[in-house]
């Protein structure tokens, strides 16, 4: 089972945040959604499955001990932020031609009273080819290292704008949704693109910002 304790990280991008998160190794690494897994989803949509939740019959509808261990993992890689509260996590399976089209995790609505204010995208199965993580407004790195991580001009990659992030078991890409302001950057505009062979399952980590409101 992937954790947050046994990875290392780098600055990918600094307005707006990205950290690209990676495990010294991943060859241990397996994923904790077979039990609840789904039917196969349709051709055009991932399909997902709450990790807190699980959706069968005389399963427990409290978090289990590993879903409490991430969420506090998660919760401890951004300093215990106040107002900042670790939302259900889920799991997406995407089949062959699954994919997720181009998208904010933000909504806008931070001065309504709250909104998603980052984003942990975590590879959990990489049996696939395809189903990279495109961000078509961010600038591609110059430094040939990355390349072990993005699509450098090849396969995937190529054509597309921007940058695409491999989904690697073990590897995850965090990033920040908000500005200080409360206001989303269109920067973190971005897709799961379609999976061409086999399967990628992948874990979403939401943060949700909800400060208390002022009573005038």
């Amino acid at each position: 089972m992937i954790t947050l304790n046994t990875i290392l990280s780098s600055l990918f991008y600094l307005l707006p945040l990205y950290l690209f998160v990676f495990a010294p190794s991943s060859a241990n690494t397996s994923h904790p959604t077979t039990p609840t897994q789904p039917p196969p989803p349709s051709p055009s949509t991932p399909s997902t499955t709450p990790l807190s939740f699980p959706r069968l019959p005389n399963w427990p509808t409290t978090p289990t001990a590993p879903v409490r261990c991430l969420t506090r993992r998660a919760a401890s890689f951004q300093g215990w932020r106040p107002y900042l509260h670790i939302e259900p996590l889920w799991a997406q399976r995407y089949n062959v031609s699954g994919h997720y089209t181009h998208h904010y995790d933000w909504a806008g609505s931070a001065a309504r009273g709250g909104d998603r204010a980052t984003t942990f995208m975590v590879y959990l199965d990489d049996g696939c080819k395809g189903g990279g993580t495109n961000f078509p407004r961010l600038v591609r790195p110059v430094a040939r290292e990355w390349c072990r991580f993005i699509e450098c001009g090849e396969g995937e990659g190529e054509g597309m704008d921007g940058i695409t992030f491999k989904p690697i078991a073990g590897n995850a890409v965090f990033w920040e949704n908000l500005r200080p302001d409360g206001s989303g950057y269109p920067e973190t505009w971005h897709a799961a693109l379609p999976v061409t062979e086999g399967v990628k399952v992948g874990l979403n980590i939401w943060s949700w910002y909800q400060p208390p409101r002022r009573r005038g």
